[in-house]
């Protein structure tokens, strides 16, 4: 298992990803509403590790953009924000699983094919699909563990809950 980030500081320092752990989480995003629970530091990538390893219920009432991958050394989970605002691309074989956050990594480790998609409109990530065998965009709010969708963290449909539905 190798995982792998960039750390963009804008807010917040890189310590967390200074300090031995026997695990790992690599996180992209911002939790607006951090200090709701308890978080009054520039620095959210805590609250997101407390969450995947306690309480992954919590990534319902989170607000705003977040991705992440973590791994125990033992399985890899992975998920993004039920907006889509930040997407993970996957790609799988017998011997590989690549998760993440662009394409472009991606297309460096394996030879890509690119498929002909007669596309419904011009803006092909808005699909599940993409120009390249065996590469997906996976949906959003859904939480992945290893290669397989295990459940749905938070769906944006179920923030909709009409009182009337007009003709």
């Amino acid at each position: 298992i190798f995982i792998a980030q960039a750390v963009l500081h804008i807010t917040g320092t890189d310590n967390f990803y200074n300090e031995p752990k026997s695990d790992f989480l690599a996180y992209n995003g911002e939790i607006y509403n951090k200090r709701w629970f308890g978080y009054s530091n520039n620095n959210d990538v805590e609250l997101v590790y407390a969450a995947v390893k306690d309480s992954l219920k919590k990534f319902k009432h989170f607000e705003g953009p977040w991705a992440w991958a973590y791994t125990d050394f033992r399985h890899v989970s992975y998920a993004s924000d039920p907006q889509g605002e930040h997407y993970l691309y996957r790609y799988q074989d017998n011997d590989i699983l690549i998760v993440c956050s662009e394409v472009a990594p991606i297309l460096t480790y394996i030879n890509a094919v690119k498929v002909d998609v007669p596309y419904q409109n011009k803006n092909w990530t808005m699909q599940t699909q993409t120009p390249w065998q065996g590469i997906e965009r996976l949906e959003p709010g859904q939480l992945y563990v290893s290669r397989n969708t295990a459940y749905s963290i938070d769906n944006i449909w179920s923030w909709i809950k009409p009182t009337e539905y007009k003709s």
